[in-house]
């Protein structure tokens, strides 16, 4: 029950992110990126 929960969790951020990618600011996805991949150009 509790695994079924963190799952359901983990797909709504996926999918929240990819709506970031595709519709947020580019800069804050930008600033983002750096900070997860700092060689990200």
């Amino acid at each position: 029950m509790l695994k079924d929960g963190i799952t359901e969790i983990i797909q709504r951020y996926d999918i929240d992110a990819g709506v970031i990618v595709k519709y947020g600011d580019q800069i804050m996805y930008q600033h983002q990126a750096e900070k997860i991949f700092p060689a990200f150009d």
